[in-house]
């Protein structure tokens, strides 16, 4: 390789070999392959160095659709730099109780009757100003910390909830619903966890939900099915966030024991895209078909809400009714 046009030869031959399919007992398996390049010039002092930026390219050929080849740029090492210090200012935040909870109500379509609260994670960052879950969330997840932001979501959520029910503010069929990524999901003692916030505010257990992720769904492993039985014995409800968007398996809903579906804004507000609502309606009737809920969020427009009423949608959460809120705003909601 004597320059970028050979290594890109030599990418394009690596991906043009991955798409071929592996030939099994089981049928073909496609594997895809995301590759990052970085040349090596006189400003690298160590061969790790090209590693850490060939890496940094790779990871941005996944976000861009895998199965693809880019060059590292200074664009991209600005990019690495900036993840990295976001990930260790993410280290302290919940110590400097930088994190913050919106809650966005959640209704029962048909009566447009309030039934709970999803909890919406927030970073007050001292410098960054207000970021939503899309500015740092993934690099929670791959640097492990999710789990610790997981577990103060669930805690403080359930505190919130226990306060406005100790003010007479709601009953105990308000129910509050929490975010839980598959890394969390997989400790082994998370199902004492959840059992031990619900005790220690004194919640009925029917007042939670979790919302697990597709790739939850994904591992098909014993210990899943037997955690969301565990789970759902508790009187907690379990619900599959965004489904439809990631990489699930229809077969896995014949094994897993969850609650309900809940239906990604973007097929919602694709009320006039070709198969938009046509995956809505399937979503809503594979949910009832199983004895699911159907869950609709991003909910912005009377006709949105009209079609979503037609179709049977039971419940519904967007900015039509109201975005996340602050606890003050959530309780005079």
């Amino acid at each position: 390789i004597s320059g970028l046009e050979d290594a890109d030869d030599a990418a394009e031959r690596v991906l043009t070999v991955m798409r071929q399919p592996v030939k099994t007992e089981s049928g073909d398996v496609f594997a895809a392959v995301s590759v990052g390049i970085a040349m090596g010039t006189p400003k690298y002092d160590q061969p790790e160095q090209i590693l850490r930026d060939a890496d940094a390219a790779m990871y941005v050929a996944k976000s861009q659709g895998r199965a693809r080849a880019i060059v590292f740029d200074e664009s991209i090492g600005r990019l690495a730099r900036d993840n990295v210090d976001l990930t260790e200012d993410l280290r302290h935040a919940i110590e400097r109780k930088e994190l913050r909870i919106a809650y966005q109500p959640v209704l029962r379509l048909k009566h447009m009757e309030l039934i709970g609260f999803e909890a919406l994670v927030r970073w007050k960052h001292p410098r960054r100003g207000l970021l939503l879950p899309g500015n740092f969330i993934s690099q929670a997840e791959e640097s492990n910390l999710i789990v610790a932001v997981d577990r103060w979501m669930l805690a403080e959520a359930c505190a919130q909830l226990a306060n406005w029910q100790d003010r007479g503010l709601a009953g105990p069929a308000l129910q509050m619903s929490v975010n839980v990524s598959s890394k969390e999901f997989s400790r082994t003692d998370f199902l004492a966890e959840v059992r031990d916030v619900i005790e220690a505010h004194a919640l009925t257990a029917a007042g939670l939900r979790l919302e697990i992720t597709e790739g939850t769904m994904l591992e098909r492993s014993a210990r899943t099915y037997d955690v969301l039985a565990a789970i759902r014995a508790l009187g907690v409800s379990v619900d599959v966030d965004d489904f439809g968007t990631g990489y699930a398996s229809l077969s896995a809903l014949n094994h897993l024991v969850v609650d309900g579906l809940k239906i990604d804004w973007s097929f919602v507000t694709s009320i006039n895209a070709h198969h938009g609502w046509d995956i809505v309606e399937a979503v809503i009737s594979l949910a009832h078909k199983l004895g699911l809920v159907a869950i609709a969020e991003g909910i912005e427009t009377a006709e949105q809400l009209r079609r979503l009423i037609a179709l049977g949608c039971d419940f519904g959460q967007g900015h039509l009714f109201a975005p996340g809120l602050g606890p003050v705003a959530a309780a005079a909601f």
